[in-house]
């Protein structure tokens, strides 16, 4: 289930006089983000099958969602998650091999390395946030992050100069929070703590299906 921007705006904009609902939407998605990327509030596995001789990998996600983070790469013959590596010393690897590390280059692309050898099954964790033209999130952000994400709103939109709603105080005070806010949220991320903080995955987004298709680039 999803809650329309509409209803963060009405939240924000009391505080925020004469300020520009486009400016309030894009304040709003950018704490969301900020919030998505640091408690790992969306997550989802894409799945494909690696080819032969092929080392990159671009990522089919979620329509509507942009990668925050690759947290695991699992294969079938290392089922607990290949180690992490850098594109220079992946570069070093000239022999085609089974695959024992990864790396993420640019917005969505897993690299294997070695170069695969065999064809086998590949699965990779991610971490998700909405795109910054998203109209609707997911409910957990309305239901259980509200005043995180009105903190975050806030505090960005305060502490610009010389604006009808600039608030230096009280944008300070909201800043502090925000970022209290996100640290509290990580823990409880790492902690697996259960008290409503995490959310299952969103399977929809803008009324449209999960995308599973996978592109490969040579």
């Amino acid at each position: 289930m999803t809650t329309a921007i509409s209803l963060f705006t009405r939240r924000a904009t009391p505080e925020l006089p004469m300020c520009p609902i486009p400016l309030v939407n894009d304040a709003i998605m950018a704490a969301v983000r900020d919030l998505c990327d640091e408690a790992d509030l969306i997550t989802d596995t894409v799945t494909f099958t690696s080819v032969i001789g092929t080392r990159k990998y671009a990522l089919s996600l979620p329509f509507g969602f942009k990668l925050s983070r690759v947290t695991s790469v699992r294969t079938t013959n290392y089922p607990r998650g290949l180690g992490i590596t850098s594109q220079q010393e992946a570069d070093q690897v000239v022999q085609n091999n089974i695959p024992r590390n990864y790396y993420v280059d640019g917005l969505n692309k897993v690299c294997l390395v070695s170069t695969p050898s065999v064809a086998e099954a590949v699965s990779v964790s991610v971490v998700l946030k909405p795109e910054l033209t998203a109209t609707d999130l997911g409910d957990v952000f309305y239901d259980t992050h509200l005043d995180t994400v009105m903190a975050g709103t806030k505090a960005r939109l305060m502490l610009m100069p010389g604006k009808p709603w600039t608030n230096f105080e009280l944008g300070s005070a909201y800043e502090t929070r925000f970022r209290n806010d996100l640290v509290a949220a990580r823990i409880t991320t790492v902690t697996g703590n259960a008290g409503g903080l995490l959310t299952v995955r969103p399977r929809k987004f803008g009324g449209l299906p999960t995308a599973r298709a996978h592109e490969l680039w040579g």
